[in-house]
């Protein structure tokens, strides 16, 4: 019997599944003026589905994280919806478990690492 989701020849010759995908990404460098952002990630998970348009981001003490695709949210007018005179940023792709949130950030930054190591300039990922 072949296992839905099964690489058939896989399963015909060795009768199980075909080994786990391993996570892929693609790094697109670039800057924003306040020098927050590093760059576009784009990761390609082993279930295959793709989550375009992440930003690596860097904080003040220099910590790199990914930061989830998102947009600015508005008003019916189209105006920008601003708190204390900022955006107010709405997630297009969350994850709320905090434990996973952090496995996931993890596994992305490994993979970047491994994939772009300049993306890290002399820091371990």
């Amino acid at each position: 019997m072949i296992v839905p989701g099964s690489d058939v020849a896989t399963a015909a010759g060795f009768g199980g599944k075909p080994p786990a995908r391993a996570m892929r990404v693609t790094f697109r460098p670039w800057e924003n003026e306040g020098k927050t952002v590093l760059g576009f990630v784009r990761l390609e998970l082993p279930s295959g589905i793709v989550v375009n348009k992440c930003k690596l981001m860097i904080g003040p003490r220099g910590r790199r994280w990914l930061a989830l695709p998102s947009e600015r949210q508005r008003y019916t007018d189209a105006s920008l919806r601003l708190v204390d005179d900022k955006p107010v940023w709405e997630p297009t792709v969350e994850i709320p478990d905090k434990e996973v949130r952090e496995r996931f950030q993890e596994q992305a930054l490994a993979a970047l690492g491994r994939q772009y190591p300049e993306a890290f300039a002399g820091d371990e990922p």
